[in-house]
């Protein structure tokens, strides 16, 4: 798998000798998350705006009620050659 395009590859401008400084990110799924920790590795000041009342998007869990067992939803498995989000992994454990 090939390595996630640069801000610059993609055909990101910030204009002549200005650098982003802010970001916005809207959802804080695994991918708004992904996005949030990468922008803010490259020194950037993110926002991310999230609809829930918690960040992960449909990865969670939830404590049964009748046995207080907690319960994992949402995707349960990455799969192998998904080398990009398993090595992601780490940071995002760092960021939280």
């Amino acid at each position: 798998m090939a390595p996630p395009a640069s801000l610059e590859t993609v055909g990101w401008q910030t204009g002549q000798g200005r650098s982003m400084t802010t970001a916005v990110v809207v959802g804080g799924g695994l991918a708004g998350s992904s996005c949030a920790v990468a922008l803010a590795g490259r020194g950037v000041e993110v926002t991310v705006l999230e609809a829930g009342e918690r960040l992960g998007g449909r990865a969670s869990s939830w404590r049964d009620g009748h046995t207080g067992d907690t319960v994992d939803i949402g995707p349960h498995i990455f799969h192998p050659n998904t080398t990009t989000c398993s090595a992601s992994s780490g940071s995002w454990a760092a960021a939280t």
